[in-house]
């Protein structure tokens, strides 16, 4: 795994750590797609795209919630 993915996960899962479903690199992406077991509001989403060190994208809904992508 690249050290610029080894080292974004971290920054990646630090806020959402006790509802996080499913953390992945999606290679064709070339990003981390991460699920939450909650699905937010807008506002919320919003927020949380902010905070994020990297660029980060809301992904819609995945089987268990709020889906964020995550680019590097």
């Amino acid at each position: 795994m690249p050290f610029r993915v080894r080292s974004a996960l971290p920054l990646a899962t630090e806020r959402t750590q006790e509802c996080l479903w499913n953390l992945a690199y999606d290679e064709r992406r070339m990003a981390i797609v991460l699920e939450l077991t909650v699905s937010l509001e807008e506002e919320a989403i919003s927020d949380l795209c902010c905070q994020f060190p990297i660029p980060a994208d809301y992904d819609g809904e995945g089987s268990k919630g709020s889906k964020f992508v995550f680019y590097l």
